[in-house]
């Protein structure tokens, strides 16, 4: 099947659904070809451009989410660069209002109970209800003509990105900021207000730079006693089997958050909290992490925006700077 994007009339593009297989798809756009549907059923398609198929939109955006570059979208869409720009924003923020009030939820009194007794399991102290990480994804700022598809690396910023997570890798709250690092995230947010009152009941396992409070469980630096050590083995226990985990799947799932992306109008912040969400989708759904070692063959006569390529070769241009600590 072939569809023509009205803005760019001669440009033919194939159904991605027909001519990739499961695990090419997988590798290009993120998700499984039934969780795509699944995503495009629940999309308030009237919120999103008229003149262009939803479906494509929703396609540019996880190529985006994949490659963190907008030349990867707008040549999915037929569009130049800077439309791509308000379409992928558009859409991570459609996902955001649909999807986060059902995906990206903090656990009730019920749901909190089982996240103590999880956690408790894997460690041995009572009280724990989530963990927590944060990083930085960095933003390139780039100028250049689009002849080509080329572009010149003008310097670089970040996005800070707290994730608190729960036992089995769910993204339970997020905070999102420009230039943030973790500690002053999380002090301004509405969860540590929440903590503060004992409107949340638990504790959460933070970073080593996060300062002591009744609600946060903090390694013990230095470690002098037999205790502290196993205090602080089971502190980690938590750390790497929920946190780290979860990161990592995060990451490796969409790799814009890793190796970083291109700065939106006006906002990059959606991409980050749909992201979060797309991420519990995919527990939800049972939907596997991308195998980069199966590489879409497309060719030249099968262009779907991406050039035959994987994903991962739009990451090793040498574009994007290493990743900004931090705090």
């Amino acid at each position: 099947m072939e569809s023509t994007h009205l803005g760019c009339p001669h440009h033919q593009h194939q159904d991605p659904f027909t001519r990739l297989t499961e695990m090419e798809f997988l590798n290009v756009f993120r998700l499984s070809k039934s969780l795509v549907c699944k995503l495009l059923a629940t999309l308030d398609h009237r919120e999103l451009d008229d003149d262009i198929p939803v479906e494509l939109q929703v396609l540019a955006t996880l190529a985006f989410l994949a490659t963190g570059q907008l030349s990867s979208s707008a040549r999915l869409l037929g569009t130049s660069r800077w439309a791509a720009i308000g379409i992928v924003y558009k859409v991570a923020q459609v996902i955001k209002i649909c999807l986060g009030q059902q995906y990206l939820v903090f656990p009730g009194d019920e749901e909190q109970t089982l996240f103590r007794e999880e956690f408790y399991k894997i460690s041995l102290i009572p009280g724990v209800l989530a963990c927590l990480d944060g990083f930085a994804v960095p933003l390139c700022t780039i100028s250049g003509v689009e002849v080509g598809w080329s572009y010149i690396t003008r310097g670089h910023s970040y996005l800070g990105m707290v994730v608190v997570c729960g036992p089995q890798q769910q993204i339970i709250y997020i905070i999102a900021q420009e230039r943030g690092s973790s500690w002053p995230m999380f002090n301004e947010s509405m969860l540590r207000h929440s903590l503060e009152e004992d409107e949340v009941e638990g504790m959460i396992v933070v970073l080593e730079n996060f300062p002591s409070k009744p609600y946060l469980l903090t390694p013990a630096v230095p470690t002098e006693t037999v205790e502290e050590y196993f205090y602080n083995h089971a502190l980690k226990q938590i750390m790497i089997r929920s946190a780290e985990k979860t990161t990592h799947s995060l990451k490796t799932r969409f790799p814009c958050l890793k190796k970083g992306m291109e700065p939106l109008d006006p906002s990059s912040l959606p991409v980050l909290v749909a992201c979060a969400i797309l991420h519990n989708l995919c527990l939800k759904f049972s939907c596997p992490l991308p195998n980069y070692s199966v590489t879409p063959n497309l060719g030249p006569d099968h262009d779907l925006g991406l050039d035959g390529l994987d994903p991962e070769d739009f990451l090793d241009q040498g574009i994007y700077h290493s990743p900004v600590p931090c705090s």
